[in-house]
């Protein structure tokens, strides 16, 4: 199945084509100047002119959709419902933290991605990895709390690994509770569209793109001033 996945829910994002356990081609962006909005269409032309398909050859469609940016995981809900309902293709929905993980699925132990959520939280998750008995299964689900909240929930005694760019903010923290912790940089810390694609393929289910809607895990800073 040739699916296009996007991701929009970071400061970074993209989209990628992705068919079995292949990644065709992967455009990555980067909105520091730029917002999702002026940025998904192109991407999304981009990587289809460059990889020579059609949007009429794409067969299902998946989505990181949160937690995260709240804008930006509304742009991405948004376009993938709207590509659905006009190809009338399947779409899938990939919990954004799990799909970070399963990046460095690869590795024995403990995954805690973590996302930064502003007012004194973090977007966390805890998931175990083992890949010699192609385990890969959710500890404790996609939640916003505190760094310390989060790491009383991580597992003691084993490897363990944190990922994402909450994870490299929050570093000291991490390292005072879990000294020997891998504290994952470099590309694996951010999250990728193809792993979105990929996790999709793998483990998700198609979900009705009508009542598809973003997880943003807690109200918007608006819903918090105005009591709602």
């Amino acid at each position: 199945m040739l699916c296009l996945a996007l991701d929009t829910s970071t400061k970074t994002g993209g989209a990628a084509l992705v068919k079995g356990d292949s990644i065709l081609g992967e455009f990555v962006l980067d909105i520091e100047r730029k917002t999702h909005s002026e940025r998904v269409i192109p991407a999304i032309d981009s990587l289809l002119q460059g990889s020579g398909i059609t949007m009429q050859e794409i067969e299902a469609l998946a989505i990181a959709y949160g937690p995260g940016s709240f804008t930006g995981l509304r742009i991405g809900v948004g376009t993938v419902k709207a590509l659905s309902l006009s190809l009338k293709i399947p779409v899938y929905k990939v919990d954004t933290l799990e799909a970070l993980a399963s990046q460095i699925g690869f590795v024995d132990g403990i995954i805690c991605p973590i996302f930064n959520a502003r007012r004194g939280e973090v977007y966390g998750a805890v998931w175990e990895s083992r890949p010699k008995q192609d385990i890969f299964a959710c500890v404790m689900e996609s939640r916003a709390l505190s760094i310390d909240e989060l790491l009383l929930n991580v597992p003691k005694g084993d490897n363990l690994f944190f990922v994402g760019e909450g994870a490299i903010s929050e570093r000291d923290a991490i390292l005072q509770t879990f000294p020997h912790a891998t504290i994952v940089t470099g590309t694996n810390s951010m999250l990728h569209p193809g792993s979105v694609g990929l996790r999709a393929l793998k483990a998700g289910t198609p979900v009705d793109a009508d009542s598809l809607l973003p997880n943003y895990l807690r109200k918007s800073e608006a819903e918090v001033k105005r009591g709602l």
